[in-house]
């Protein structure tokens, strides 16, 4: 499905792949999102969602790194979860880009 982004979205730098496996400190709740918390991963602090982890521990690979994406780009919808998207752009980056920033694109 492709998607048209509706304005810029800058991210909020790069992060690694964090295998399955690892596990996840400073556990807090996301207070705009639901179902996403607040964790320390390796050292780096970033989001991810509930669904990616048992008590303290990633149940699978994750990537929290946000595509850099400008007004009016077009990418294509590779996985949903709660308020987030992860999409792949025309190069070929995948991230991260937030529901309420996205719409579908009008083929008419």
């Amino acid at each position: 499905m492709k998607l048209v982004v509706t304005e810029r979205h800058l991210g909020e730098g790069i992060f690694p792949v964090f295998s399955a496996g690892s596990k996840v400190t400073e556990l807090n709740p996301c207070k705009k999102y639901k179902n996403w918390t607040a964790g320390t991963i390796d050292g780096y602090p970033t989001y991810l969602p509930l669904d990616y982890l048992n008590k303290d521990i990633l149940t699978r690979d994750y990537n929290p790194t946000e595509l850099v994406a400008s007004e009016n780009s077009i990418v294509e919808l590779l996985e949903v979860v709660y308020e987030w998207a992860l999409v792949k752009n025309q190069d070929g980056s995948i991230g991260w880009l937030p529901f309420e920033i996205l719409k579908s694109l009008d083929f008419t």
